[in-house]
C-alpha cells in the first residue's frame, strides 16, 4: 500500500492538504483523505499528517505501507511502533512501514498551545470542567472541533454539530479552530470505523503541530475499553519530542465524569451522546440509556435538557447492555435493581460494541441499494461444523455452484466482505435457538440475502419473530424456495433490522 505525496490547495474555505493511498496487492479502490484548516493557520504539508491514517488502513488490510513523500523521522518512528498494535487490533499479521525520513523541523519560537478535541459528549465536557478547575494536566487552551469523523445524515446535521461544539468551547472561554476532513466518508462502510477513528485525531494534531505543544484526546473508558484505533496502549506512541499526545482524564470512571458535569451544570444544556438524533438524544439507544441512568443516579436527569425522558427502568437496561468496559462502574453507582439488570444483560447477550457502535451500523442499513444481478449465486462464510456439508450441499442443489469460505476467526474479515458484496445469498450454519445478529448485519451491509441454516424443526422455535426475520433461519429443504425471492427482500430485511429488528434478533428463544 502506497501513500503518495501531499498536495496543498488554498481557497476561500481554508487550506486543504490531501494525499492518495493506493493498494499494491489487493484489487480495490484506494483512499483520498484530506484535512482542511482555516486560512491563517499553518499546516504541515509533508506526508506526516496522513501517516497515522495510512498505517491504520494498511494494518486493517494486512499490506505493508510505503510512504512515497517526505515524512518526519519521528512520525515514521511512531508509525513503526504503532503498526504492530494496529495489526493486532485488526487481527492481522504485523506490517512494515517504510518511507524517506526527514528530520523534524525546529519547534516554533512563538507560544504553542495545548489542544483539546471538543465535542458535545460526556468525556470532552468533563475534560473542559476539570481543566477549568485546575484538575487536568496539561491544561487545554485551544479547542479543536472536527467535522467529518462522525456519521451524519446531512450537511445540516454536520454543521449543527460544529456550531454546538463551538458553543461548548465558548462556554469555557477557550478559542476554537474547526478542522474539516472526509475520513468518515472514505472508510464507511468498508472498514470498522473505530479502528481508524483515532488516526484522524492524530493526523489533525500532526497537521497543526506548528501551533501545538500538546494535544489532549478525551478518553472513553481507559484501560478496559476495547482495543480499537484509539487506546491507552496506542495513543501516546504518536507523540514525539515536539508534540505530546495525552489521553485524559486518567483513572476516572464514566460515572465520575458524569458527576463532574452534573455538578458543574453547564454541559446539561448541550450534552449529546446519541448516534441517531443529531438534534438531541433519542433516549432509547444503548448510549442514551446508560447516560440517562447515570445522570439520574446523580440527580441531574431532569435538568438535562437534551434528554426528554424519565428514569431508566431495569427492563431497558437489561435489553441494552452497557458494555463490558462500563459494567463494573454501572453496577457500583446505580440502584440495585438497575445493577442487577446490567449484570443480567451481559449474561444473556454478546456485546456488539466490541466491534462498532451498533446503532451506526443499523442506520447504515437504510442506505442498502437493490442488489440486482450478482456474479456469485451464493457463498458460505462461517466456521466448519458437523452440519456444514449438509448446508453446502443444500445451497448447491438450490442455487447452483457457489463458494465456500471456512472462517474460524469470525465473520468480519475483509476477504469475506468482498465475497459478500458479490454474492446474492450469504449462507452459514447457525444455532437452532437464535439468529446470529453479527452475521445478519454483515450480510445486509454488503447487500447479500442472509440465510442461517438450522436443523429440522428448529425454525419453529423462532416463531415469535416477525415473519420476514424468521425467514432468515431456513431448514436445508427450504432453500430452493428462496431462489424465487425478489431482490427487494434484501432491502426489506435491512429496513426492518434498522428499525428495531436487532432487538428481536438478540432475543433467545
Amino acid at each position: 500500500m502506497r501513500l503518495s505525496a501531499t498536495t496543498v490547495r488554498y481557497d476561500d474555505d481554508g487550506t486543504t492538504i490531501s494525499a492518495s493511498l493506493q493498494f499494491d496487492e489487493l484489487d480495490e479502490a484506494g483512499f483520498e483523505p484530506w484535512f482542511q484548516v482555516p486560512l491563517g493557520w499553518q499546516v504541515d504539508a509533508s506526508s506526516s499528517p496522513f501517516v497515522p491514517f495510512g498505517t491504520a488502513i494498511a494494518a486493517w488490510y494486512g499490506e505493508d505501507l510505503v510512504v512515497e513523500g517526505p515524512v518526519r523521522d519521528q512520525v515514521l518512528d511512531s508509525a513503526r511502533a504503532a503498526a504492530p498494535l494496529l495489526s493486532s487490533f485488526a487481527q492481522r499479521p504485523p506490517i512494515q512501514v517504510h518511507g524517506p525520513a526527514v528530520p523534524m523541523p525546529r519547534a516554533a519560537s512563538g507560544p504553542r498551545r495545548t489542544g483539546l478535541f471538543v465535542s458535545r459528549g460526556v468525556d470532552s465536557s468533563a475534560c473542559l470542567v476539570l481543566a477549568e478547575q485546575g484538575r487536568l494536566t496539561p491544561r487545554p487552551d485551544l479547542g479543536i472541533v472536527v467535522s467529518g469523523i462522525e456519521p451524519f445524515r446531512s450537511d445540516r446535521d454536520a454543521q449543527l454539530a460544529v456550531d454546538q461544539s463551538l458553543e461548548v468551547a465558548a462556554a469555557f472561554g477557550i478559542e476554537a479552530v474547526v478542522v474539516r476532513t472526509n475520513l468518515w466518508d472514505q472508510v464507511h462502510p468498508r472498514i470498522t470505523y473505530p479502528n481508524v477513528h483515532g488516526s484522524a485525531l492524530f493526523g489533525i494534531a500532526l497537521a497543526l503541530s506548528h501551533h501545538l505543544q500538546d494535544v489532549v484526546i478525551a478518553s472513553a473508558a481507559g484501560w478496559r475499553s476495547p482495543p480499537l484505533g484509539s487506546h491507552r496502549e496506542l495513543d501516546h506512541l504518536w507523540g514525539n519530542e515536539q508534540l505530546g499526545v495525552h489521553l485524559l482524564p486518567e483513572d476516572m470512571e464514566r460515572s465520575e465524569r458524569v458527576q463532574v458535569i452534573a455538578r458543574d451544570g453547564r454541559a446539561l444544556s448541550w450534552l449529546r451522546v446519541c448516534w441517531l438524533d443529531p438534534d438531541g438524544n433519542c433516549g432509547r439507544c444503548r448510549k442514551c440509556i446508560l447516560t440517562a441512568a447515570m445522570l439520574d443516579a446523580c440527580g441531574a436527569l431532569e435538568q438535562a435538557r437534551t434528554f426528554d425522558r424519565g428514569p431508566v427502568d431495569p427492563e431497558e437496561l437489561r435489553r441494552h447492555p452497557p458494555g463490558n468496559e462500563f459494567l463494573d462502574d454501572v453496577c457500583a453507582v446505580l440502584p440495585e435493581a438497575l445493577a442487577n439488570a446490567a449484570r443480567l444483560s451481559q449474561d444473556r447477550y454478546a456485546d456488539p460494541w466490541t466491534w462498532q457502535p451498533e446503532l451506526v451500523r443499523l442506520r447504515s442499513l437504510l442506505e442498502v441499494e437493490p442488489t440486482g444481478d450478482r456474479p456469485l449465486p451464493w457463498c458460505f462464510v462461517g466456521p466448519s461444523t458437523d452440519r456444514t456439508g449438509g448446508a453446502v450441499a443444500a445451497a448447491s442443489a438450490a442455487f447452483g455452484d457457489g463458494l465456500v469460505w471456512i472462517d474460524e476467526a469470525g465473520p468480519a474479515r475483509p476477504s469475506a466482505a468482498r465475497m459478500l458484496s458479490r454474492a446474492r445469498f450469504a449462507i452459514w450454519d447457525g444455532p437452532d435457538d437464535r439468529i446470529e445478529l453479527e452475521r445478519v448485519l454483515l450480510a445486509l451491509e454488503h447487500g447479500a440475502r442472509p440465510v442461517q441454516v438450522v436443523g429440522l424443526g428448529a425454525a419453529d422455535g423462532l416463531a415469535d419473530l416477525p415473519p420476514l426475520l424468521r425467514s432468515i433461519a431456513r431448514e436445508p429443504h427450504e432453500m430452493p424456495a428462496l431462489a424465487a425471492e425478489p431482490p427487494e427482500v434484501v432491502q426489506d430485511l435491512a429496513r426492518l433490522v434498522a428499525s428495531g429488528g436487532a432487538g428481536w434478533l438478540r432475543r433467545p428463544s
